[in-house]
Parts: C-alpha cells; structure tokens; sequence
C-alpha cells in the first residue's frame, strides 16, 4: 500500500488562497497570480496531496525512459481509483488542479458504483438452493436432468450395466 504523500496543497477558503505544508517548512501561499514559487517547488518533489475548492487528488510524478517525467492525478471514490494525466511540470498548474478535482468529482458523484446488497446475495444464494433441490427432486424422478456450474456432474444408470455411464 502506498503510503500517503508529505506534502499538500490545501485550498484556504476564509484566506482565499493555497497553502503549500512541506514537512520540515513553514507553510507557503501560493496564489493563481504567483505561481513561480508553486514551478519552483514542483521541479525538486515527485509527489503531493491537492484539496482544492472543488475536490481532491494525490498527484504523483512518474519517471519516463524519454523526458524528465509526467504528473498524473489519482483520486480515490468508493473504492474505486481514478487516473487522470496532468501533463509535464509547466501545464500542471492551480486552475489545472482544480479541472481535474472537479471532472473526478463529477464522474464519481455520477456514476457511484454500487455493490452488490446483501439481499441480492441472499436471494441469488436462495435461488440456487432451489435449482440444486429442484434437480435432485426431478432425478429420483426419473425427469431430465439439469446440470449446472453449481452442481457435479452425475451419470444416471446405465441400461447395460447399471452403474454410471462410463462414456461421459
């Protein structure tokens, strides 16, 4: 499990602007018209957390064979993870940040996925209990038999022999 990044990018809504928290520093403001400490500070760190005005994300930069690397945006909703490309250092910008906290915010606000209820398990668990008694029933019969994924395959007697078919 990866553990989760040092540094974050918090979006202050009573101060109107982003603080940066790096371990070992005082917070920094970053605001949208002063970006070149925000430029500096994604040169020399691979990775941070984003809570920004409309979501939020950890983005991690991710080594290439060609060029210096590219930052990807990863946010995590029921389970599910999703992964966006932000691009090189220069296009990963605040008003990016906040593009793509927002697209996955919608996408998973939209589409929650959902997991199976314990009553559909319940009643998909029953209903195979009935086919499985259903097919013994109808076997001592003498009726057609149903064989399933659920069920072992078993042979009726054999006209010749009486035991299993040994053909099957």
């Amino acid at each position: 499990m990866p553990k989760p990044p040092a540094h974050a990018l918090i979006w202050s809504a009573e101060n109107l602007f982003y603080v940066l928290h790096t371990p070992g520093h005082p917070p920094q403001e970053i605001t949208s018209g002063n970006e070149g400490v925000w430029r500096a500070w994604l040169t020399t760190h691979s990775s941070f957390s984003f809570q920004g005005q409309h979501g939020h994300l950890n983005v991690l930069k991710e080594a290439r064979s060609r060029g210096t690397g590219y930052w990807y945006a990863y946010h995590k909703s029921a389970g599910q993870t999703q992964k966006r490309y932000l691009g090189r250092s220069a296009t990963v910008t605040l008003a990016r940040l906040e593009e793509v906290a927002q697209v996955l915010e919608d996408l998973t606000s939209e589409h929650p996925q959902a997991s199976p209820s314990l009553a559909s398990l319940q009643t998909g668990h029953a209903r195979e209990e009935t086919a499985s008694s259903t097919h013994q029933q109808e076997n001592e019969l003498g009726g057609t038999m149903v064989v399933t994924r659920f069920s072992p395959h078993i042979c009726p007697p054999c006209s010749w022999s009486g035991n299993g078919c040994s053909l099957c």
